[in-house]
């Protein structure tokens, strides 16, 4: 089963999690943010989507300089980064969809994370979800 790995931006686990197959993965997406936690796991991503507006400047060089496909959003819009990454996900024919990060850093962005995975935009993957591995109290 081909998966995309998608990393959001806020918390996640501080390493790859070590049970994700990245030979089955057809490619990796970053939404603002998340694009430093992949670089964090060292894993390479095809796309970097959003409105970039949390994305740090020296992630974004990086980025480019490795030649990441960058779709850049106008910061007023209606959708999240999350719902920006799952439009380009559509168009890819996987069945599996792996989220890393989006926990903690913002409350009102972990609920807009949560409210977008219980709706319909991800109703036709199989997901697995990886927020921080240790939260702290």
């Amino acid at each position: 089963m081909k998966s995309i790995v998608l990393y959001l931006g806020g918390n996640g686990p501080s390493v790859l999690p070590e049970h994700i197959d990245m030979d089955n993965v057809a490619k990796v997406i970053a939404a603002d943010s998340g694009i430093e936690l992949a670089q964090q796991h060292n894993i390479k991503t095809d796309l970097l989507v959003g409105d970039l507006d949390s994305v740090s400047e020296s992630a974004l060089e990086s980025a480019r300089q490795t030649g990441v496909e960058i779709l850049t959003y106008n910061k007023d819009k209606d959708q999240t980064d999350f719902e920006l990454a799952l439009k380009e996900i559509k168009k890819n024919d996987i069945e599996h969809l792996i989220i890393i990060g989006g926990g903690g850093q913002r409350t009102d962005h972990l609920i807009a994370n949560l409210s977008v995975l219980a709706g319909t935009q991800t109703r036709q993957y199989f997901t697995d979800i990886y927020f921080p591995s240790v939260i702290s109290e």
